[in-house]
């Protein structure tokens, strides 16, 4: 992609999206999910990697498939740290210490 057509608002809008369907549909989420996660790569928007990765975590948790939710969980919580989001770190640790709980 070209770096003119690197912008973080689509990214987090997809994101958005993601969040509202993960509440009635995983599925989509992890699709939306999953397209933010190409989209930050592309760009190399670190920030948006590790949040594209706690949603993904999230999905996989509530869809029981927990080596899957750990794998992205704790790639959203390295990134984050490397990055200093606090915010999304913390989603993504209280995600993980929800996949030990439901296990």
């Amino acid at each position: 992609m070209r770096m003119s057509e690197c912008k973080t608002k689509g990214i987090h809008e997809l994101l958005s999206k993601a969040l509202e369907a993960e509440h009635h549909n995983t599925e989509l989420a992890l699709d939306l999910s999953y397209q933010a996660l190409a989209k930050a790569k592309e760009c190399d928007f670190l920030p948006e990697i590790g949040m594209a990765h706690m949603r993904i975590g999230r999905c996989y948790w509530t869809n029981g498939d927990f080596e899957q939710a750990l794998e992205h969980l704790d790639d959203a919580i390295e990134i984050t740290t490397k990055v200093n989001d606090y915010v999304t770190k913390a989603e993504a640790l209280n995600a993980r210490g929800n996949v030990y709980v439901t296990m």
